[in-house]
């Protein structure tokens, strides 16, 4: 019930707070119910926001309060502006304009507090491309709106220093906007309402200076619009139940590179060679190469490094995939892959090397009783048991892999007969959870093939089973007979066979 109350809570503010906002534009430009409208419009945001904090009470409540500290810095900055305007008083700047530049390093602040507290780890790839955005970006505004400004001869330093501070403060709301939407995440109804109220900061204030820069004053009533939105926006972001959520740390997820988010860095990487085109063409305009040449850069060496983190990324993945390829995904030994591909290697070395080479086949013996008994749950515990405990007596370079259902493949590298023979009656002894193992074993004569060789091995294995299970058969070499019970060679360790 209180999450439903506080889902219709902040939708019929956003509802009410849009009617209000779309009344406005109907009340007469400068007529005192105007001011009335915006300004306890703008003060009852902040009172919204408060009330969210007490309702919801988040975790990291002080984004929160950093943000209905700024806005109502601004508000006393609309009741400033108002009191100059009746007063008859056009100062600029003005006290109001100091209060409204006072407030926005606490907005930034709190908005880089959720981006803190939302990253997690190393997230370089999405930083990244929130950089190259944000680049981007920052070299429009530059390039069309501060340098301008800051050109302009008839502005006094008080007049420069104000008129530059507010859209350097609108850029730098817009990339921390920008990089909460490419952080990863899960994207709540508050975070789509804090990340619009962002925007919407610059769009205000650049609908304000176009148009006022046309003329009229009804020209600001548009940008007094969207100042309404920003503050809707942000209210309304706090009276949502995600709220108490949004600056919490998210689950590390890796960043896919879309075409929709390659087509934003895309877009972004060329607006610096499209200014420049665009002063180009322009003759009238004089090129501002000095803003072009380091956005260029900038953006040029943030496109080679976040290439070499995919690149990077691609190889990681592909040794991952590899690795998977090669294991078996029940045991994690190596799977019948590993072994087709390895053996080879192995005997060619070892033609080289003139080292021996031992290979043997381990088959539980009553696997299918022990799984219709136990069940199948019980037979993969079993099977997993046993490739642990043989894997964990075998030497770094030996070769255990599972060759087929309840049977598993050994290569031994440099073992003598009489060493092998330890070796496997050892892997025999250790066969986990009270279950018995047969074993087949065919030392490499040096020129058979390797399905020559597995094949003795084969052999030898069912030559064990024969004789009873639980024992160790080796395979006589390919110039003698083949294996039968017969011909069982059985290690010099059988007294300790159970």
């Amino acid at each position: 019930m209180h999450r439903l109350s506080g889902l219709r809570a902040w939708v019929a503010w956003l509802l009410a707070g849009t009617l209000v906002t779309v009344g406005y534009l109907f009340v007469p430009v400068d007529h005192w119910l105007s001011w009335v409208i915006y300004d306890l419009f703008c003060v009852a945001s902040v009172v919204v926001i408060l009330l969210g904090i007490r309702r919801h009470r988040p975790a990291h409540r002080l984004p929160w309060l950093l943000f209905a500290a700024g806005l109502g810095l601004w508000n006393v900055g609309e009741l400033m502006f108002t009191f100059y305007f009746y007063a008859g008083q056009e100062l600029y700047p003005s006290p109001a304009d100091i209060a409204y530049c006072a407030g926005v390093p606490l907005l930034i602040t709190a908005s880089l507090l959720l981006v803190r507290g939302r990253a997690r780890g190393s997230d370089r790839s999405s930083l990244i491309d929130a950089s190259i955005v944000s680049t981007g970006v920052t070299l429009l505004g530059w390039v069309y709106v501060i340098g301008p400004l800051a050109d302009d001869p008839t502005l006094s330093l008080a007049e420069l220093a104000i008129s530059v501070t507010y859209p350097a403060c609108d850029l730098l709301l817009l990339c921390i906007a920008i990089r909460l939407l490419t952080l990863p995440g899960a994207r709540t109804g508050s975070y789509w309402l804090i990340t619009g109220a962002l925007v919407s900061v610059l769009v205000a204030d650049t609908v304000f200076t176009t148009l006022i820069s046309v003329g009229g004053q009804e020209s600001s009533v548009v940008a007094d619009v969207f100042w309404m939105l920003t503050y809707l926006l942000w209210s309304a972001a706090a009276l949502h139940p995600g709220m108490a959520r949004l600056a919490d740390r998210q689950p590390a997820r890796a960043v896919t590179l879309t075409w929709r988010r390659l087509a934003v860095l895309g877009a972004a990487s060329l607006l610096a060679p499209a200014v420049l085109a665009e002063q180009g063409v322009n003759e009238s305009t004089s090129i501002d190469w000095a803003p072009i040449t380091l956005g260029a850069i900038v953006l040029f060496l943030l496109v080679i490094t976040r290439m070499g983190l995919l690149i990077r990324q691609t190889l990681t993945q592909a040794d991952q995939l590899a690795v998977l390829a090669n294991r078996d995904a029940l045991t994690g030994i190596a799977n019948r892959r590993c072994w087709d591909d390895s053996l080879p290697e192995r005997l060619r070395e070892a033609q080289r090397t003139g080292r021996p080479v031992t290979v043997a086949l381990l088959d539980l013996d009553h696997f299918k009783r022990y799984n219709d008994t136990h069940g199948h749950p019980a037979g993969d515990a079993l099977l997993h048991a046993a490739a642990s405990a043989w894997q964990a007596a075998l030497r770094p370079g030996d070769l255990l892999a599972r060759y087929g259902g309840e049977e598993f493949g050994l290569v031994l590298d440099g073992l003598e007969r009489d060493d092998a023979a330890l070796l496997v009656e050892y892997l025999r002894q250790v066969t986990p959870l009270g279950q018995t193992v047969s074993v087949g074993v065919a030392i490499w004569d040096g020129t058979e093939t390797v399905s020559e060789l597995a094949g003795r091995a084969d052999a030898a294995l069912y030559a064990a089973k024969a004789a009873g299970r639980d024992t160790i058969v080796f395979a006589p070499s390919p110039s003698t007979a083949p294996v039968d019970e017969a011909a069982v060679d059985r290690p010099s360790t059988r007294a300790t066979m159970r």
